[in-house]
């Protein structure tokens, strides 16, 4: 059976020159893999996540307050979003960043 559904699959594609788009799939982790393409270092958006239902690209424009504000109440909780967060501030030129009160979160 796998043999026949194998040359089907073949003969579809020579047939068939039209494809259907790659179905989006939650990853279990963001990572940077997950977000690359959307990275804009022209932009002043920064991508804080993928939203669950309907998987786009999560971003927010922190240059539209002079102050922002990311706190938890368990630092771990923190720890991989300050990280990513800290990386793509880092490609951006327009921010001034002031880190306080950070102990073990940001590792070199």
């Amino acid at each position: 059976i796998n043999d026949l559904i194998e040359e089907k699959i073949k003969e579809d594609k020579s047939r068939y020159k039209v494809k259907a788009k790659n179905v989006p799939i939650l990853p279990k982790v963001v990572n940077y893999e997950s977000i690359e393409d959307s990275l804009n270092p022209n932009s002043m958006d920064v991508i804080i996540g993928i939203e669950k239902k309907s998987l786009n690209i999560s971003a927010y424009n922190f240059s539209k307050n002079l102050i922002n504000v990311i706190c938890a109440n368990e630092p771990s909780i923190m720890e991989d979003f300050t990280n990513a967060f800290i990386n793509q501030l880092k490609l951006k030129t327009a921010f001034y960043i002031i880190i306080k009160e950070i102990t073990t979160i940001i590792r070199k």
